[in-house]
Order: C-alpha cells, then sequence, then structure tokens
C-alpha cells in the first residue's frame, strides 16, 4: 500500500515526522479489513492449486514476519491465513512494533505475538498514543486492549481457532463506537 495519495502506513507509523492517533489507527485497520474482506474469497480461487472451497496450495512467497504457521509449514493458504496476518499488522499498528524487529528470535520462541501476550498493553503500546489523546486515558486503554485482545484471537496457532473476518470487523466497529462515545 505504498502508493496511498497519504503515505503508506509504514509511512505513518515509523517515520517520527508522523503520527496517527487511536481512531485513525482504528479506521484504517476497519478499512483494510473490509477491503480483504470483500476481494479475499475471489483471489484464493484463482491461486494455486484449489484444495477446497476455503483453501489453496501455493508457493508464493510471504512476508516474514506476517505469515500464518500453516502457510509457513505446508505452503497452505485461505482466509484464515489472511486472518492470522491481519491479527499480526493489528498488533503492530497499535504498538508500533514490526514482527521482523530484530529483538524478536523464532528461534528462542521470541515474536511479536508472544512480546504481545505476555506483556501489560501499557508495556505494549506507543508510550505517547493514550496520552496525547486525552482526558479519559483509562477508557482509551481499555479499547486498546480490547484490540489487541482481537489481535491475538485473529493470530491463533490453529486456523480452526481463529476469528472470522466478519466478527473481527464487527468487534472493531463496536470499538471505535465505544472509544468515541
Amino acid at each position: 500500500m505504498e502508493y496511498m495519495p497519504n503515505g503508506s502506513l509504514d509511512k505513518w507509523l515509523y517515520s517520527h515526522n508522523y503520527f496517527l492517533d487511536t481512531l485513525k489507527r482504528l479506521d484504517i485497520m476497519i478499512d483494510r479489513g473490509l477491503c480483504f474482506g470483500i476481494s479475499a474469497l475471489r483471489v484464493y480461487k484463482s491461486v494455486g492449486t484449489l484444495l477446497d472451497d476455503s483453501i489453496a496450495q501455493t508457493r508464493t512467497l510471504a512476508t516474514f514476519g506476517y505469515i500464518s504457521p500453516e502457510y509457513g509449514r505446508e505452503g497452505l493458504v485461505s482466509i484464515k491465513c489472511d486472518v492470522y496476518s491481519y491479527g499480526i499488522m493489528l498488533m503492530e499498528t497499535f504498538t508500533r512494533t514490526r514482527p521482523t524487529d530484530e529483538r524478536f528470535d523464532e528461534e528462542e520462541g521470541l515474536s511479536l505475538k508472544k512480546w504481545v501476550k505476555d506483556s501489560s498493553v501499557e508495556e505494549i503500546i506507543v508510550a505517547n498514543l493514550v496520552r496525547m489523546e486525552g482526558k479519559n486515558i483509562n477508557g482509551n486503554l481499555e479499547c486498546v486492549s480490547a484490540i489487541i485482545d482481537l489481535a491475538l484471537a485473529c493470530s491463533a496457532e490453529s486456523p480452526g481457532e481463529r476469528v472470522d473476518i466478519k466478527l473481527v470487523l464487527t468487534t472493531l466497529r463496536k470499538i471505535r463506537i465505544m472509544f468515541i462515545g
């Protein structure tokens, strides 16, 4: 998405000249989820070898750090693989930490997902994300905590345990309403 008119998400997350507040980050993730939810099924029907209505086997390379376990092990892609990647991207968006950050070492069992799972919300979110947004710091932390919980549900190890993308988007919209209300 580097050719977006306002710049890439990477630019907005990692450049010190830009800042996205919680609401803007939430809106971006809702929009990205909608784009994936609408188009994903058509994409899988045209990729690789179709194994059934929702799983294909392919040799396409994916971005390290966002790859679901079943894709990495067996080359199987499905909508649940995208849900996994979406969960990782959700974590990245609210922690401002890449899954490929040098402090994570898969061989030692360290990853963005494990770090997020083992830490408190206060430890993992961008330090000034909640403080810059006004008076209701506890309400903001509650919303970000709900987003992090959803991200972890998206990135469950087993595809069968991952949340459906429609439920993800419904939940994000509810969190958005809670955040602005």
